[in-house]
């Protein structure tokens, strides 16, 4: 007999819809619920085994992942250029994750190393925490998105990376001298 793909995964109790056709807001709370449950992604992820291989990364991969998206994600209808404080967190995360790297700002890291690494540097800041805040930025951040996107853009190069080194080595018989993400 085939298992159930589903079993094991919680499901919401309550109708997203009300009879009348609105939310309904007992299934807002369990989706809230759910969400704040739902643990880092380096946990969640741990069994993936692209997010467990350990890479070359430099460290200015994962500030300059911050300051990125942190920028990108603000929606277009709000205004403001950059979250207040974005300064004072890029110097905060390079001051706790540069001492993990060597003296050439290299390390071999995972992308569930770097998300623990966002994660326990900045998840606690008062000021990372208002940037989710719609009073101090107007349209908010998703911070959980926030972290998640830094890796994913880091990914993504990695997968690049890897394209470029098999398809070099189809042609040229032989891998390019060098082998690490830019």
């Amino acid at each position: 007999m085939k298992k159930n793909p589903l079993d094991g995964i919680p499901m919401l109790k309550q109708p997203l819809v009300t009879e009348d056709g609105f939310l309904n807001e007992a299934c807002m709370n369990e989706l809230e619920g759910a969400f704040a449950a739902m643990p880092p992604d380096h946990i969640r992820l741990a069994g993936d085994s692209e997010w467990n291989t350990k890479r070359i990364t430099n460290w200015r991969e994962i500030t300059g992942g911050l300051a990125h998206w942190a920028v990108r994600q603000i929606p277009e209808t709000d205004d403001t250029p950059f979250p207040p404080g974005l300064e004072k967190m890029l110097g905060l995360l390079t001051a706790i994750i540069r001492p993990k790297f060597d003296k050439m700002a290299w390390a071999e890291l995972s992308l569930c190393d770097i998300s623990k690494m966002l994660h326990d540097a900045l998840w606690d800041e008062p000021i990372f925490q208002s940037w989710n805040d719609e009073k101090v930025l107007p349209g908010w951040l998703d911070l959980d998105a926030l972290l998640r996107n830094v890796c994913l853009v880091i990914r993504q190069d990695r997968r690049a990376s890897d394209k470029f080194n098999a398809d070099f080595e189809a042609e040229y018989g032989e891998e390019p001298c060098h082998t690490w993400t830019i």
